[in-house]
């Protein structure tokens, strides 16, 4: 469905950030808008096989360059609960946890299964 709406990823109020090393994709992650004053973080993932040498880091500092950018004040993701190490590094860059937000593309009946988090950027 994404790819149907990528614009949805793109600028001004998007980002659509792929990782590379030695020419090979190892991680994705997407921004887009909620609104006028938040982002949001979808599709967040780094390659197993990639994990652990900083990949997701610079993934995540590179949206969040991207919604300061855009002049988004903050920024929401969801993440399944059992990511704790995704959850860790979220945390490292100043997320924290938030209940559910309306704008959320989750099913309600899988709400229950996900950690929802904010970042204040202002």
């Amino acid at each position: 469905e994404d790819i149907y709406n990528i614009a949805k990823f793109l600028p001004p109020n998007g980002r659509l950030i792929l990782a590379l090393i030695d020419d090979k994709a190892c991680g994705i992650g997407c921004l887009k808008s909620i609104n006028d004053e938040i982002g949001e973080i979808k599709r967040m993932y780094v390659d197993p096989s990639f994990r652990k040498i900083g990949a997701g880091r610079l993934i995540l500092q590179t949206l969040i360059n991207a919604a300061k950018e855009a002049g988004y004040k903050k920024v929401r993701l969801d993440s399944p609960k059992f990511m704790e190490a995704a959850h860790s590094l979220y945390r490292s860059f100043g997320f924290e946890a938030i209940s559910v937000y309306d704008e959320v593309e989750i099913p309600e009946e899988f709400r229950q299964y996900l950690l929802f988090m904010e970042i204040d950027l202002s």
